[in-house]
């Protein structure tokens, strides 16, 4: 319970000012979460129409998104290829920094040179139509050359007879 307090705290941090030690104290709490490579919650002020009763729209997507990140993390080419759709579009650019429309291809080649040292997702909102999926979460990531970067983000994924493919994404990270 207090890494997710910790997380929550950073999360508001990363959205609005807070004091530098309220900010390290979240920080700290987060990566002790984030070690494993990954940590993923749901805050309970979510308007509950957005999430389906049963919570396995959330879960699905927590996992798809999960599945995503680890792929990045971990540098597996295969797995991202299986991942991203091949009519994928991203909205971003390097060092997760925004200037347009990308490419299948593109996206693969940024999130492989990519150093992603770990990542949180949180406030994980699903909405799912028959076989279409729109996930929205904030976003932070630690990576080597970035450091801590954060933003609101946003996926969309199909079911395919191959399984859920993503078919767009977009990271928005807070400048500041």
């Amino acid at each position: 319970m207090t890494i997710v307090r910790g997380l929550r705290a950073l999360s508001q941090c990363a959205t609005k000012s807070c004091s530098r030690t309220l900010f390290l104290g979240a920080l700290f709490l987060g990566m002790v979460g984030v070690e494993s490579g990954v940590q993923a919650f749901n805050t309970p002020n979510i308007p509950p129409n957005f999430v389906a009763e049963d919570g396995e729209d959330l879960q699905l997507a927590i996992r798809l998104e999960t599945e995503f990140w680890t792929a990045v993390q971990t540098h597996n080419l295969g797995q991202l290829s299986s991942i991203l759709a091949p009519e994928f579009q991203a909205l971003g650019g390097e060092n997760f920094m925004a200037f347009g429309a990308i490419s299948r291809t593109q996206e693969i080649v940024e999130l492989m040179s990519s150093h992603l040292a770990g990542f949180l997702l949180s406030n994980v909102v699903a909405t799912r139509k028959h076989n279409v999926l729109v996930i929205t979460y904030f976003l932070i990531v630690s990576g080597n050359s970035t450091g801590i970067v954060s933003g609101p983000t946003l996926s969309t994924w199909k079911k395919t007879k191959e399984g859920w493919q993503m078919v767009s994404h977009a990271f928005e990270p807070a400048i500041g």
